[in-house]
């Protein structure tokens, strides 16, 4: 295989449906999902602080939802008189990781909530539309 034809298989591999304004917004939603469990690990170990490094560590190892839910205990425990709304934003939290990880693997697995096709099986009309000009209710 010649060098050319190398570089044009692997550009082939990386081709993909979508436009770039889905890959903008799906990028932008990873990126915030990683900072808000990034916020999360950072703020268990600022919680843990004044623990002994073993606890620390062992706390450090929980998983992401696990220590937003330490996070929550620990606040509770600190201030007792706003327990209420110390759940109610934890459950926020929970919710808005959910929100954030669930449209991508609607997307991934080509399934969405509606009934309505999901928006990237339309992207990936559009792209086929845009390179050969027909349209996806053509007749020929």
């Amino acid at each position: 295989m010649t060098e050319p034809s190398k570089k044009e298989r692997r550009r082939q591999l990386f081709e993909h449906d979508l436009l770039p304004e889905h890959l903008q917004a799906i990028g932008t939603v990873a990126v915030r999902s990683a900072l808000l469990d990034l916020m999360i690990e950072q703020t268990a170990e600022n919680i843990t602080k004044s623990y002994p490094k073993t606890v620390r560590k062992r706390l450090q190892s929980l998983s992401v939802p696990r220590q937003l839910d330490m996070i929550g205990e620990m606040l509770t425990a600190q201030l007792r008189g706003d327990k209420f709304g110390i759940e109610d934003f934890i459950r926020d939290v929970h919710q808005a990781r959910e929100d954030n990880a669930q449209p991508l693997a609607q997307r991934r697995n080509g399934r969405s909530e509606t009934p309505a096709r999901p928006a990237c099986m339309e992207a990936k009309e559009t792209r086929k539309e845009r390179h050969t000009g027909e349209h996806a209710g053509t007749v020929q």
